[in-house]
Parts: structure tokens; sequence; C-alpha cells
């Protein structure tokens, strides 16, 4: 049996700024701008020299355009974009609180508006059509903001993405649990959504998704998909794990599990027979299988330790690095549970792990330091740019200088 949860109470606000700087007012939502007149060509006030969209369509229109994958905006600030992972400023106009507000009500309903103002910090998605958004709000010094970021429109598949071929014969198991972890933006997102494409383009099964937002849409093809956005159509990521295992479901998506609450429901589903693949945020494998276990007091760690070792598949830790091609390519980190392994997951000695992956190349294991060896000799990524990137830059960079 899964250890019994007990969810902690919400956490206390911290305070912010000081008493020489009182907080700005909250947004208020102004009646919209004035539309541009004819033979604006689609601006308004210049500001800086540099012209900027009216609406926030035609910016991300612009966004997607030039193969940006993000676009942040707030009050007070000149709108940035990033691509290839690096920031830069848009040479647009500092955005005010009008502006802001304006293009606010292209993304959210008044409802949704209102629940931001509330909260302070607010998730969802919307489709322009052209491109889907995953929409980030949040209250700041200056006054709100936004993150932007901009899904593909097409789902890329797991040959598309060169991930490694286990996970394809993995995604074939009837029962276990798969984690796919990786810093913020690292791709986790869309790795998965390339899971769920294979198994519904090969596989027929009842495939169920809870999502905080749902960024890729999927449409049933020889599979069943289903997907749910917390919290639009249900009011928690617990009630809905817990009502999966109701569905008659096969295979369970998680786009991450940051309590007990969740990590004990794809526990539960695993040990009914379904095959679970979830995120986390981590910097290597054997770091996310520490996070997970952190979730859980001392009396508890033995029995935890015992039940996920047992139905953990694999956990693939992904990350992006820059590439010669003026691009960017991914760089894994990935573990596969033998039995050696999961002897040391029980007994705690997650320490033994990384070694154990650097003798299991045969086995398909391989540790991020591996993989970027790998690409700077291929000549796919600079050293110095691997070397940024890597957990261990000094002893990445002796080795790349052994090798020369």
């Amino acid at each position: 049996m899964v250890p019994t949860v007990r969810l902690a109470g919400p956490m206390a606000d911290l305070p912010f700024g000081s008493a020489a700087a009182p907080p700005p007012p909250p947004l208020q939502l102004p009646p919209p701008p004035p539309v541009a007149a004819a033979g604006a060509g689609g601006a308004f006030s210049q500001g800086n020299g540099s012209a900027a969209p009216v609406s926030l369509r035609e910016a991300v229109a612009f966004a997607q355009q030039n193969n940006h994958s993000d676009l942040h905006i707030g009050v007070g600030e000149i709108p940035r974009f990033r691509s290839r992972g690096e920031i830069f400023s848009s040479g647009w106009p500092v955005i005010d609180r009008e502006r802001f507000s304006a293009w606010l009500r292209e993304l959210l309903s008044p409802g949704q508006i209102d629940t931001f103002l509330r909260q302070k910090d607010y998730s969802a998605a919307h489709d322009f059509g052209f491109v889907r958004l995953r929409i980030t709000l949040s209250e700041s010094l200056r006054g709100p903001a936004m993150a932007l970021r901009l899904i593909p429109p097409r789902i890329p598949s797991l040959q598309d993405l060169a991930l490694p071929p286990v996970l394809a014969q993995l995604t074939q198991s009837r029962r276990g649990l798969v984690l796919v972890s990786g810093a913020h933006g690292s791709g986790k997102s869309t790795t998965l959504a390339a899971i769920i494409d294979h198994i519904n383009r090969t596989m027929s099964r009842h495939i169920l998704t809870v999502e905080d937002p749902i960024e890729f849409v999927h449409q049933s093809d020889l599979s069943l998909v289903r997907q749910r956005q917390v919290p639009r159509h249900t009011p928690l990521h617990a009630a809905a794990l817990r009502l999966a295992l109701r569905e008659d479901s096969d295979v369970l998506v998680i786009d991450a599990i940051d309590d007990q609450a969740g990590l004990n429901c794809a526990l539960e589903a695993v040990q009914a027979g379904l095959l679970v693949f979830a995120s986390q945020p981590a910097g290597s494998a054997v770091h996310t299988l520490e996070c997970l276990l952190s979730l859980y007091g001392p009396d508890q760690q033995q029995q935890i330790r015992h039940v996920l070792s047992e139905a953990l598949l694999a956990v693939l830790c992904q990350g992006l690095v820059k590439s010669t091609d003026a691009g960017r390519c991914r760089f894994d980190d990935l573990f596969l549970p033998t039995q050696t392994s999961r002897d040391c997951i029980q007994r705690g000695a997650l320490d033994e792990l990384e070694e154990i992956m650097v003798r299991s190349n045969e086995d398909g294991m391989i540790t991020s330091h591996q993989c970027l060896a790998a690409l700077v000799e291929s000549g796919r990524v600079a050293a110095e740019e691997a070397i940024a990137v890597s957990r261990r830059p000094a002893e990445l960079a002796q080795q790349l200088r052994s090798r020369r």
C-alpha cells in the first residue's frame, strides 16, 4: 500500500518591498483602447522609435514568424522575446496598464481576469487559431506581467525529437511509472506530447491526461484520448487522478507531481494496472528520485522507497544546449532500473545510482556528462556550451581536454 498522505496547509504570504516603496495598485481594467486608424500600419505610439503591434494577436504572430519560443510582457517594461534560450528586447515601447489590460482581454474571460486579480497569479491556455499559448500571469513590483509560451502547432514524433528508442518500447508496457524531468523550458511537455501521440497513433488504449494547463491538444486516433485541465475541468490534480482509477483508463499522463497526494495517486494507478507518465522539475535522473522521496517523512521512507522502486520503469532527465547549427539540441540523463539499482533505491543508497548508470551504457543508460561529451566529440555542440550547462563543468572540461 502507498503511504497515507497528509497535505500541508497553505503557505503564509512573504513580505516584499519596503515601507518607502508601497506596492502598486491592483490592475484596474480600463475600457478597450481605440482601434488604430487606417494607415497606421498596425502600430501604436512608437515611444523609443520602434513600432509595436496594436493587438496581442499581432505580437504573438510576430513571435511565431520569427521562431521565438516565448513572449514576456509586463507593465512598465519593454516586451521581450526568448529565442534559443536567450532573452532579448523587442525594441517596442514600454507597456502601460491600459495596453496590458487590453491585451489581457484578448486572452481571458472577465471571470478569469477576476480570478487573477484576486489570486495575484494565474495559469491558462489560449488558442489564436494559428498558434496555441501557455499563459502564466503574475503580479510583480512594477505591476502585472504575463509570460506566453508558444506551443508548436504540430506534435513532434519520438523520431523527430530523437528520443532514446527505449521510450517507444516502454509505451508498450501495461503498467509502470515513467518520469520525464528537467529544468523549466527543457522540453518536458513536448516529450510527453510525443509519447501520447505515439501511443495514440499505434495502439488501442484509453489515455487520460491531467494538465495545468493543456498545452498540446490531441485528437483520438487508434486510442481514445481525454484531456482534463486543472482547475477548468477538475478543481484539483489529486481529485482527477483518483477519478482516473475508475474511468477504465490504460494510460495516465500527469503534467507534474509536486506533492504527496500526486505521487500517491500515480503509484496507486500503477498498482491498479495503469501505465503512468509524469513530469518533474529536477536536474538529473537521480535528483528526480531524491525530489520525490523528499515528499515523505522519515517514518514513511522505507515503505515509499520500496513502492517506488517496484513501480519505476525509467527516469529521463533532459536538458537543452546551443548547437553549432544555430539551434539547440537535447542532452539526456537516462536511468533504467535493474535489480541492482532497485536494491539501491530500497536501501536509500541513491548516491550509488549514477555510478551504475556510467557502467550500464549497454543496458541503454547514459549520464548527461557522457551525453554532452559525445555531442562535443560529434561536432554538434561547442565545448564551451557543453561545459556551461554541465552539472560537473570542471570534470567535463578536463575530459574534453584529454581527448583532444
